[in-house]
């Protein structure tokens, strides 16, 4: 039994059921389902119970509205499906779990409905683990990646100026070496949170590891705004850092792609960055050396 009552949204597409009166399950009742997704749109519900016949179960599965919007919320299905095939397809496109109406008892419904929002809250901490660079707490490469290609598709008809920077912060081995792991986890995350103010909110921080991070400037006047951004990074990263008593400088360099201009691949975009801030890398490198 669960502590509190389940906020729920209970949807009937074509099974004609009603949602149950017991105190474990708080719910709001839909027979139209646009209704239901705009209503799943504010806060505080905990998941979905959908009541349909066996042949509109099988159109929720490819209905891109519904299968987004249970990528985050847990889904209990409740239909008559004696098809296993057709029941394991539901559960690849996301559904939580399926029950027969015969099983929906009001106690049976409580428990499976605990039992969904805990394994998705579960899901959920799974995948934020595997998208993020645990030391800084930012998205890690895959999830950059991810977040790219999807604004890129978005684009594809109305293409508009963004950009890939990407910062190469040298100088945290060498604070390693001297002051221990613990003064680069600290550096990392100063770093982070640093670059992180000097963006604005709807731009993307992420860490590729080690000493590389990586800003996507998703909206520009212009692309010259980004050598501008550019600059303003490696102004921020270039200033010291007080860490467990000590002050760390770092040296950064930093490479840019930009979109359209340097193409519309992802991946590529990311490496012709990275190929940018080593190359200004290695032109300090010299610099430094006929000084």
């Amino acid at each position: 039994m669960v502590d509190r009552p389940t906020r729920v949204i209970w949807v009937d597409a074509g099974l004609g059921m009603s949602p149950p009166s017991c105190p474990g399950i708080t719910c709001e009742a839909f027979t139209d389902a646009n209704a239901a997704l705009a209503r799943l749109k504010g806060s505080g519900w905990e998941a979905v119970v959908i009541a349909a016949s066996t042949e509109q179960a099988r159109r929720l599965r490819t209905d891109s509205a519904w299968m987004t919007a249970w990528r985050d919320t847990p889904v209990l299905l409740v239909a008559p499906l004696d098809d296993d095939t057709e029941a394991v397809r539901l559960a690849e496109a996301g559904v939580q779990d399926i029950l027969h109406p015969s099983q929906a008892s009001a106690a049976e419904l409580t428990l499976r409905l605990a039992l969904s929002v805990a394994r998705k809250q579960r899901e959920r901490d799974a995948r934020r683990s595997w998208s993020t660079d645990l030391d800084t707490g930012l998205p890690n490469r895959d999830q950059l990646l991810e977040h790219l290609n999807q604004l890129l598709a978005l684009r594809a008809r109305q293409p508009s100026p963004m950009a890939l920077v990407v910062v190469r912060a040298t100088g945290l081995d060498a604070a390693g070496a001297q002051h221990g792991d613990e003064a680069v986890h600290v550096l990392r995350r100063k770093l982070a949170v640093r670059l992180r103010g000097a963006v604005r909110a709807s731009d993307v921080v992420a860490s590729l590891g080690g000493d590389g991070y990586a800003l996507l400037l998703a909206r520009l006047e212009s692309a010259a705004d980004a050598a501008q951004v550019a600059a303003k990074l490696q102004r921020v990263a270039r200033e010291p850092f007080h860490v467990l008593g000590v002050t760390v400088r770092l040296q950064p360099f930093v490479g840019m792609a930009a979109c359209p201009a340097d193409g519309n691949d992802a991946s590529a975009l990311l490496a012709r960055a990275l190929e940018a801030a080593q190359m200004a890398e290695r032109q300090g490198l010299r610099s430094a050396a006929n000084d």
